[in-house]
């Protein structure tokens, strides 16, 4: 990577650079391979650690010789031998020190291994990238004629070059700050100071310093693909961790780690400080800088190699291991690394429809290997590009991004599984019935056709709360002789289900059936699990079906058709999805499925108000609260969920709501592992505990310690203290069924709010509810909580599944009054808002960004699923799911399958350039080619492990005929002819436009508008009678910011609305469209109609609008557009 800083002085940089570390002290070690092919360190006399590099250090006689303090201070300070910058300074700038870092496991190889060839393929990539940047940015200034400044390249720069290996905190870390002085020279052979631009036009960037800075990550990117070059030509293989950087292959990770203390220390200030971003990055480096320290070669050696040691290998083995690499070649099981991968698809693909291929890879090596098999990513690699090829994984359009074959089989699935007749649907329903439950007529309607449908699945699209379609179908089932299965998705939301929604009892059959069989309330787990019989007379009422993921929809499809039950299922389509959802809720719509909309009538009368995040704040009103039971604090993130927990906690000791004294507690809490993770004893840790049910009886077994090599884990069971042994991916630990708890401590204080994660025997606390501690000692604790106290002794509490009862997450909102929310501005979206509105009176939003948190809550929140990927991937149409018939949905795939397939086959150079060049134009027309590296290199890294070239790049795009260049002072730029004929396509709509329309008014009408508004400047006058008596489409108004061009745009309208009424012509509808919320809330602030011009877009392409819509409408289109494909729809 590189980072770059300016220079403070000449003299200070000198002395810093030059004696920050002394590299003479001690000989350093390197690698030497004895008769016996064995790898062994030997002592080496270090070599020198700086020279000069640059056209000006040649002509200075400098090039390649060491650095000398006095002659780098001289140089710094703006002197060549006896030449000095023409027209100096006193406060004569140094330069600038460009930082080139080599990556953790090189410097560990080069370091700890002591294969000094890796410093030296070091040394040669920060030369390549000095080399092009010296090219690129050397410039000079000079005043014209007109005396006016241009900018001309030199070609001319000096490097110092400065090489250390060690970190702030020692560890091994192979960098060299490369010192770039502050001279070039001119056309006229004159030395003189690098150029300098505040202010950029034109479209080029101009000045050194500028452009070192807006290139920076494409000079970091030279050197990263230079250096993975040089490492595979001595014998290495490299793999793209992203951001355009890679690692040595071979390297174990725990020695990566341990090597990386920095890289700790800023991990954990950023978390300290709760949120991730470069800046809070950048915030956390700053924290935890401190002074370096100094050792000699010899202390470092034997600290390196102590933590190499540490780690459990042997320093003299680390380059051999790595290097035998390619030497010893060694495949492993083919049919234990494809399970392996899809082990870590399965794991990712319950979340997500794309896949990054780099976290297959990852997580294919480091949690989803069985046994003593150590899987390396080379061969993850080629077992994954052959499963790519064949089908398996599909590639998407973005970067690295694949889908899979099963979740699009899986999918198809779906759609497939509710075909077929099913027989007995109809259920009469009395009209006499529909009264006694006083349902009003306009809703009765949709009630008996659902329950006379002879169609067995059934969806509800439910706009609003879904409470009264539940109680309303619930009702209706249980008074028409049927059994209604209520299935809510969570077992809190069973629980309030109960509350919420009570059978009632009009008829005298319904009070007889109600009191003779108890309610039927499950979650889908529950359901699914059930051994309870379920027949024709049963039908299955879903709750929030849009949270259900498609395997879950499809076990629910496949239970119903073997009882032969009717399905409803309600999708909240104004709610959220959930986590593993994927809108299969839409698909699941594509098959033989009968659809019903229903509209909540239930008002939203929530108190919404939006302020400045501050933890210390929500702290405090929460404390001040007096009824707290009735309030809720809901947090986006785990991180800040803990975060505010704890200052709720200092708040309410320093307030005495708590009691100073504290007990700790010792917990156990609910783990989960994927259905993928489940089989693998690595995701299992000492100290968790398994629990099953045998007779009814819980049995639990804490875990000592595990065997990943035998993939077993040593256990004692906590009835009988026994020893026992289980294989995680027998068929005997499977039947179990074992439920799986983490430990955790809490520290308890009077006055502590806590509540259950399930059921604990011992002490008798039931799943699911809350406790207020009123009284705690050396040995007992009072519980206040469901209408009773209990008095429990602390033993009797050991392990118990208790938690804070504060802040909750999100996908854990309840009933209350009142509700803080604590939420980074992008996790807000319209569909949260609805679920909190619906069950809170008043909602307080605490964001760190009001503003953009208010367009943030337009956004929808749907995450596709893996077919709308595909399809959106090869744009093969223009149709939206949710108007896509099963059948054209299931050709649109084909046909999209079958041009990924095509485009997999393409040799890297060739896919890295086109993407490269389709990600760069779908934001600009015409970009540089620096740009257009910087992308194809990071694709190559981190798409295919492997590394590409500039001049492999440079050919690539030599050989395409669909881009053009030019040349300029900084760079060559390119376009493509898509983007040309796309702007053809504008200007060609704008000339067809021409003397198509009647005026808005005529010239005499605008002037005496105008005479009323003396105010209005020149240039508004002037737009304003373009745009009223254009017989033209489109009109274009250039204005700087800040020169009215809202205040002329709400004249014009006022001007045209006049005209209108005094003519007595037809409604003019007048609409603004705009690139962002903000600047639709500004258009609104005018009194215009405005929205996004995005979702005017969208709604054409879904159908909701068609151009004939919007005939007589005058589109006004503030600031710019978002690229050239919206303008030329």
């Amino acid at each position: 990577m590189l980072s770059i800083s300016p220079l403070k002085s000449a003299s200070g940089a000198a002395k810093y650079y030059l004696s920050e570390e002394n590299p003479k002290d001690l000989p350093d070690v390197s690698l030497e391979k004895d008769a016996g092919d064995n790898y062994y360190l030997k002592e080496k006399d270090q070599g020198e650690n700086t020279f000069w590099y640059g056209k000006l250090a040649e002509e200075a006689g400098l090039l390649n010789k060491a650095v000398e303090q006095e002659t780098l201070e001289s140089v710094l300070s703006g002197n060549l031998g006896d030449e000095t910058i023409k027209g100096k300074r006193d406060d004569h700038k140094s330069g600038f020190d460009l930082t080139f870092s080599a990556p953790k496991s090189f410097s560990v190889l080069a370091l700890a291994g002591g294969d000094t060839r890796l410093i030296e393929a070091h040394n040669n990539a920060v030369k390549f990238a000095l080399t092009e940047l010296e090219k690129d940015v050397a410039q000079v200034t000079t005043i014209n004629k007109e005396g006016e400044r241009e900018f001309h390249n030199t070609d001319s720069m000096i490097f110092a070059v400065v090489r250390h290996k060690t970190s702030r905190e020692n560890d091994m870390q192979v960098h060299s700050h490369a010192l770039a002085a502050n001279m070039t020279r001119d056309q006229e052979g004159q030395l003189r100071t690098l150029a300098s631009s505040i202010k950029q036009k034109g479209g080029v960037i101009n000045g050194t310093g500028e452009r070192i800075y807006n290139f920076q990550k494409y000079y970091g990117i030279l050197y990263q693909s230079q250096l993975a070059k040089e490492a595979q030509e001595l014998g290495y293989t490299t793999r793209g961790v992203g951001n355009g950087q890679f690692e040595v292959s071979g390297v174990p990770q725990s020695i990566i780690d341990a090597s990386s203390t920095r890289k700790q220390q800023i991990d954990q200030r950023t978390l300290d400080l709760g949120f991730e971003s470069r800046a809070a990055r950048d915030v956390a480096t700053l924290d935890t800088r401190k002074s370096k320290t100094y050792q000699s070669n010899d202390s470092l050696n034997k600290q390196w190699q102590s933590t190499v040691r540490e780690q459990g290998y042997e320093p003299s083995q680390l380059v051999g291991l790595a290097q035998q690499i390619k030497e010893q070649t060694t495949t492993p099981s083919l049919d234990e690394t494809k399970a392996a991968i899809s082990r870590a698809i399965d794991h990712l693909g319950q979340y997500n429809t794309t896949l990054h291929l780099e976290k297959i890879i990852e997580l294919t090596a480091s949690e989803f290997t069985k046994g003593a098999a150590q899987l390396n990513a080379i061969d993850i690699k080629k077992v994954a590009d052959e499963m790519i090829k064949t089908g398996e994984l599909i590639g998407l359009s973005q970067k690295g991004q694949y889908t899979t074959k099963g979740l699009i089989d899986n999918e198809k699935a779906l759609i497939d599984s509710t075909q077929g007749r099913a027989h007995h649907m109809r259920t009469h329903v009395a009209p006499k019935i529909l009264d006694k439950l006083a349902i009003p007529e306009s809703q009765q309607r949709m009630l008996t056709d659902l329950y006379h449908s002879t169609k067995q699945f059934h969806v509800v699209n439910v706009h609003g709360s879904s409470q009264s379609i539940a109680q309303q179908l619930l009702n209706v089932g249980n008074h028409s002789g049927k059994r209604v299965q209520f299935v809510s998705q969570s077992t809190k939301a069973k629980a309030e289900g109960m509350e919420s929604l009570q059978r009632q009892s009009k008829t005298l059959g319904a009070w007889i059936a109600n009191a003779f069989s108890p309610e039927q309330r499950h979650t889908p787990h529950s359901l699914l699990q059930s051994d309870t019989p379920l027949t024709n007379k049963d039908v299955l009422l879903i709750d929030d079906a849009n949270k259900m993921s498609a395997n879950e929809l499809l076990a629910l499809t496949d239970k119903a058709k073997q009882s032969n039950s009717k399905v409803v299922l309600l999708n909240r389509v104004s709610s959220r999805q959930g986590f593993k959802a994927n809108n299969a809720i839409s698909l699941y719509q594509k098959g033989n499925v009968e659809s019903h909309t229903w509209v909540s009538s239930k008002p939203i009368e929530t108190d919404v108000k939006l302020h400045e995040n501050d933890t210390d704040r929500i702290a405090r009103v929460y404390a001040d609260l007096p009824d707290k039971a009735n309030t809720q604090v809901i947090a986006t993130s785990s991180v800040e969920q803990r975060r505010l927990t704890e200052a709720i906690r200092d708040r309410l000791k320093n307030t005495a709501v708590l009691g100073r004294h504290e007990t700790t507690l010792f917990t156990q809490v609910p783990h989960y592992l994927s259905k993928a993770q489940q089989p693998l004893v690595q995701h299992y840790k000492p100290g968790m505990t398994l629990t099953h049910w045998n007779d009814g009886k819980p049995q639990s077994f804490v875990i000592a310690s595990i065997d990943k090599e035998k993939n077993t884990m040593l256990t004692l069971s906590k009835n009988k203290g026994d020893k026992v042994t289980f294989d995680p991916s027998s068929r005997d630990f499977k039947a179990m069924k074992m439920q799986i708890s983490k430990p955790q401590s809490l520290n308890i204080a009077k006055g502590e709010r806590l509540s259950t994660l399930g059921k604990h025997f011992p002490s008798g606390l039931e799943a699911n509810q809350r406790y207020l501690v009123t009284d705690i000692n050396n040995d007992n604790i009072t519980l206040e909580g469901n209408g009773k106290t209990q008095r429990l002794s602390l033993e009797s509490l050991k392990d118990a599944p208790l938690q804070y009862d504060y802040v909750h997450g999100a996908n854990h909102i309840e009933k209350k009054e009142h509700t803080l929310l604590s939420a980074k501005a992008f996790t807000l979206s319209k569909p949260l808002i609805n679920d909190l509105t619906e069950k809170t009176g008043r909602l307080d939003i605490f964001t760190d960004k009001p503003d953009k948190a208010r367009s943030a809550l337009e956004k929808e929140q749907v995450s596709p699923s893996a077919i709308e990927r595909v399809l959106q991937t090869q744009n093969i149409n223009d149709r939206y799911l949710n108007d896509t018939t099963q059948a054209l949905l299931k050709q649109d795939v084909s046909q999209a399958l079958s041009a990924l397939a095509k485009a997999q086959n393409a040799p890297l150079i060739e896919k890295a350039v086109s993407f490269a060049l389709n990600h760069l134009s779908e934001k600009e027309a015409a970009f540089s080619q620096k740009a257009l590296v910087v992308e194809a290199v990071r694709y190559a890294f981190e798409e295919a492990g492997g590394s590409i070239t500039k001049e492999q790049i440079e050919t690539e795009l030599g050989k395409r005929s669909d881009t053009l260049s030019a040349e300029y002072s900084d760079g060559t730029r390119w376009t493509t002819q898509a983007a040309l004929d796309t702007e053809k396509r504008i200007l060609q709509n704008i000339d067809d436009g021409k003397g198509k329309h009647q005026p808005f008014a005529t010239s005499k009408q605008v002037q005496t508008f105008l005479d009323t508004k003396p105010r209005l400047t020149q240039g508004q006058k002037d737009a304003i009678t373009l745009i009223s008596t254009t017989k033209d489409s489109f009109v274009a108004i250039q204005g700087l910011a800040g020169t009215g061009k809202s205040t002329m745009l709400e004249s014009n309208i006022e001007l045209i609305q006049l005209v209108r009424e005094a003519s007595k012509l037809p409604e003019q509808n007048v609409i603004g469209l705009a690139p962002t919320h903000a600047a639709v809330a500004e258009l609104e602030s005018k009194g215009v109609k405005a929205q996004t011009l995005e979702s005017l877009l969208s709604d054409i392409r879904q159908g909701n609008r068609t151009a004939s819509d919007y005939q007589h409408t005058l589109f006004f289109l503030d600031e710019k557009l978002h690229g050239q494909q919206q303008a030329s729809r």
